[in-house]
């Protein structure tokens, strides 16, 4: 049906421009190294899988917070993981 095929087009002009908007990161990540001679981060940016997210920063990482209840949740888990295998 013409809606069909219209979906089938829609999703395969969705991978392209998701895969030259990769291309495109890419490429000015690896001119960003160059002209900041930091030519041993290239090959990880060259290498890089469209599934890896960006790294953060020491600075980041210590900035963010967790959702609220989400804390909660982790020693919940985390309690009934250690009586499964019986350290608690």
């Amino acid at each position: 049906s013409p809606s069909r095929v219209l979906r089938h087009l829609i999703a395969i002009s969705l991978d392209e421009l998701r895969s030259f908007a990769f291309a495109v990161t890419c490429i000015s990540k690896v001119i960003y190294n160059l002209y900041h001679c930091r030519l041993g981060d290239i090959p990880q940016v060259v290498f890089a899988s469209e599934l890896e997210e960006d790294e953060y920063t020491d600075e980041e990482i210590e900035r963010m917070r967790l959702r609220p209840g989400i804390e909660r949740a982790l020693d919940v888990e985390h309690r009934k993981a250690l009586r499964k295998v019986g350290i608690e």
